[in-house]
This record gives structure tokens, sequence and C-alpha cells, in this order.
């Protein structure tokens, strides 16, 4: 909400015509950019997860089986599955989050064959150039 406000207020503040063409094109795309990563991001089948998910408090269900409808039956073994399938989408994310970032770190401690002995002692080398940097400011 503050976004469109902000961004109607920047488009009111425009004097030309070709500006205000350019800043609402612009503000489109910001408006937009979320539902863009969205949609060229996320799996199908995680996208299907969230169409399934919805914001509403779900009927009571009597824990008694025999006094239970089928549709209640239904329902159940509905949440029973799309809890099952949110709990492998999050272990499958988290396992990839793992990799993503567990394997350049693994390469750049141990793999890594471009600069043989590294120990990280860059700032002791440059540390002469760093100050003559920062005098000159």
């Amino acid at each position: 909400m503050s976004c469109w406000w902000l961004g109607a207020r920047w488009l009111l503040s425009t004097t030309c015509f070709q500006d205000l063409l350019l800043n609402g094109v612009a503000l489109a795309f910001v408006t937009e950019l979320d539902e863009l990563i969205y949609m060229a991001l996320m799996p199908d089948d995680i996208k299907e997860m969230v169409q399934d998910f919805k914001i509403a408090v779900p009927p009571k269900i009597v824990k008694s089986v025999s006094t239970k409808s089928q549709h209640e039956k239904d329902l159940l073994t509905f949440v029973a599955y799309r809890d099952w399938r949110l709990s492998v989408m999050i272990a499958r994310m988290a396992s990839t989050a793992l990799v993503v970032v567990g394997l350049p770190v693994v390469y750049i401690r141990y793999l890594q064959q471009v600069l043989p002995g590294y120990k990280w002692d860059v700032h002791a080398n440059c540390e002469g150039f760093i100050r003559e940097m920062t005098q000159g400011m």
C-alpha cells in the first residue's frame, strides 16, 4: 500500500509526458516484480500447494470415525496429504539451500586450487595500499 502511495506521488510530480510514461512503466515494473520473481523461480508443485492452502478457519471435525460423513473423511485425507506434501517440499527446499550454501564454502575452504596455500591473509599484504587509498580521501 505504501509503495502504491509513494508511486502515485512520484507520478504526480512528473512534469512532462515522456517522463510520466517512463515513470509509469517503471512503477508497474517495481510493483509487479515480486509476482514476476514468484512466477519465474517457484516450481509448479509449490505454486499448486500455495493454491491449496486457503486462508480460512477449517471446520471443526469430530474425532469419532463412526460419526464422520464421507465429506469429512475426504477432507481429513486431503489435509493429511497436503501436510505431507508441505513437509516434503520444506525438506527439499532446506536440502537445496544447504547444498547451495555449503558447496561453495567447501570448495573455497578445501578444494580450490587457483591460489595454492591461500590462508585468508590478503589484508596483511594489502595494508599499505589500503592506508594510501584512505589517506588520499
